[in-house]
């Protein structure tokens, strides 16, 4: 496996109260695999060599503002770019592009110095193409879309202890298709999240 990771990011405090930033991520990975298969019913092997190179794309813009004293705002966006190239033996599946969008909103609330209260909510969509020896062509080959919605609180009823407690829904959504067609059955579901801390 050989990997390569570079990012670069950007931070404008001009604004009062305010940070805007923005950052870009880049990667790329070689990975080589050798196995053996057998081939039929006589036991024979046979050595295939597989080459997957993956190439990573990652693009930010946000900002984080506390116009008052009791009020925290952020909110980002992210587009994300994921390509797999295959190559080998006996390979199918020439490559495959994943891209993603990612909307995140954030509000942060203090009734109180010991009292703090956080509303989220993300929305994350990602388009799977695929291009195949057979047919040769370019295909959409699924959905994934993802929303999530949270809320968290956090006290601190003395100054060494504090509870925090979190409560999150996520729905989410597949859709696997192929030139149209629907081979795999739409999924869809919720997943509710209940979680608790404390520390002293």
């Amino acid at each position: 496996i050989k990997s390569l990771d570079g990012s670069l990011g950007v931070r404008f405090t001009g604004i009062a109260y305010t940070t805007l930033f923005a950052e870009g991520k880049w990667g790329d990975e070689e990975i080589d695999l050798n196995w053996n298969v057998i081939e039929d019913a006589d036991g024979a092997l046979e050595s295939r060599d597989t080459q997957i190179e993956i190439f990573r794309q990652d693009y930010t813009v946000g900002f984080n503002t506390a116009p008052l004293a009791w009020l925290t705002l952020s909110g980002k966006y992210r587009h994300s770019l994921k390509q797999n190239d295959y190559n080998g033996d006996r390979i199918l599946l020439i490559s495959e592009d994943l891209s993603t969008d990612e909307v995140t909103a954030k509000v942060t609330v203090r009734p109180t110095s010991r009292v703090s209260v956080s509303f989220k909510y993300q929305l994350v969509a990602t388009d799977i193409n695929s291009f195949a020896n057979d047919p040769g062509t370019t295909a959409k080959t699924g959905d994934y879309d993802l929303m999530i919605y949270s809320v968290s609180a956090t006290v601190t009823p003395i100054n060494r202890l504090y509870v925090t407690g979190l409560f999150s829904l996520q729905n989410t959504r597949t859709i696997s298709v192929y030139n149209g067609a629907t081979p795999v059955i739409p999924y869809h579901g919720d997943v509710y999240t209940v979680s608790g801390s404390t520390g002293y």
